[in-house]
């Protein structure tokens, strides 16, 4: 019911970002369809690289941040969730700084992580993240995502991320895609797994960047890559009303905190 309750709101009503950002209506582009059947992208939108920072995010900076910011975590998981953000990060072409601060906004870089909506680990997944991710690397065919998307999306799972990766709904023993059970076994599995985590908040990122960027092509209204980011991030959140923009302007405010020099966000007013 709460699927059906979100996707019948962005079918029939068009919201609009803070007019203080002047960004244009992000409405709803029927060519790219939202709805069970799944996001179907272009083949260019979701190749391209989405790296829109010049400086170096290096895991000595990654680690210190992480440290500074959660003082909880072990040791170990530093490393694990510095190492996994970068090697992602360059897997999926989509900026670390951004991945980066996400995590740090979702989780507080608590793998462990659990909102009162169940929404679970690193990137916080809940179950429509979930399909979504699922749909995309292919769980229920052409039908739910675009067999070019699947394939090229696996390939950088198999060939960059981990050549020895098992699909997260193999891992767990309940196998009906439609029970709450299946998506509750996988969410332990994103707290119990830095790299998993990871990747599929990668690639969540990735398909609502290329989702933003095909209705700017398509619209023609000519938003910069940081504007594309800032409406992807929104996408990512998913919150009615000016949530989902407070929640984009906080991710860019702790990029901006910890970037080493001042970054141009052209239109956007943090």
């Amino acid at each position: 019911m709460k699927k059906l309750t979100l996707l019948l709101t962005l079918l029939f009503t068009t919201p609009t970002y803070a007019t203080e950002n002047d960004f244009v209506d992000l409405g709803i582009d029927l060519e790219i369809p939202i709805s069970i059947n799944g996001y179907f992208l272009t083949d260019r939108a979701v190749t391209k690289e989405y790296v829109i920072t010049d400086a170096e995010l290096t895991s000595q900076k990654l680690e210190q941040i992480i440290k500074v910011s959660n003082k909880n975590i072990p040791v170990a998981e530093v490393t694990a969730i510095a190492e996994n953000v970068l090697k992602v990060s360059k897997c999926f072409d989509i900026d670390p700084w951004f991945l980066m601060s996400l995590i740090h906004k979702e989780s507080s870089f608590d793998r462990e992580a659990e909102s009162p909506t169940k929404a679970a680990g690193l990137t916080q997944f809940t179950r429509i993240g979930l399909e979504e991710v699922n749909d995309q690397l292919g769980i229920r065919g052409p039908q739910h995502a675009k067999d070019s998307v699947t394939q090229y999306l696996n390939n950088q799972i198999y060939g960059c991320v981990n050549n020895g990766w098992t699909q997260l709904w193999d891992r767990v023993k309940h196998r009906d895609a439609k029970s709450p059970l299946f998506y509750s076994q996988i969410k332990e599995v994103l707290k119990d797994d830095v790299e998993a985590a990871v990747t599929y908040g990668a690639i969540l990122l990735k398909v609502y960047l290329a989702y933003a960027d095909s209705r700017n092509i398509r619209n023609n209204t000519n938003l910069d890559d940081y504007e594309i980011y800032y409406q992807a991030l929104m996408l990512y959140n998913g919150e009615a009303g000016n949530a989902k923009v407070q929640y984009a302007k906080n991710i860019f405010k702790f990029v901006m905190k910890h970037y080493p020099t001042k970054l141009n966000y052209s239109k956007i007013r943090l």
